[in-house]
């Protein structure tokens, strides 16, 4: 069912797992299932990517290898409009590299971005 055509399925499938597993803090993640729904990423509404991005925030890559491929889907992500979903990005790769030796280049890979979306942001985002 998360291979469902229709987003707004796959959306729908992804909360009511999280609902029927709440004791175990959410759905069970693999990690070919969030690389699968971040590939699919551009396709979903604005909900469903930060949905999704929830999940990538609760998964723990298994290896190096693995976190730098999630980092890498989502590198494009992050020139997004969606403030929501660019602070969520960011989130993901500063938990993603803490305590490691390219945090702070993941930092300054960032710096732009929010820089950007601060210059264009409500009154609001940039308080």
């Amino acid at each position: 069912m998360l291979k469902s055509p229709s987003t707004e399925v796959v959306v729908a499938i992804i909360n009511v797992l999280n609902e029927i597993h709440e004791k175990e803090e959410g759905m069970p993640i693999t990690g070919k299932i969030i690389i699968y729904l971040l590939n699919r990423l551009k396709e979903f509404s604005d909900y469903g990517k930060s949905v999704i991005i929830e999940l990538a925030f609760r998964y723990e890559p298994k290896n190096e290898e693995e976190k730098i491929k999630i980092m890498n889907i989502l590198d494009s992500k992050i020139r997004s409009i969606n403030s929501h979903l660019v602070i969520s990005i960011i989130k993901l790769f500063l938990k993603y590299n803490k305590g490691n030796e390219i945090f702070g280049q993941v930092v300054y890979r960032v710096k732009d971005s929010l820089l950007t979306l601060l210059i264009n942001a409500d009154d609001e985002l940039q308080y």
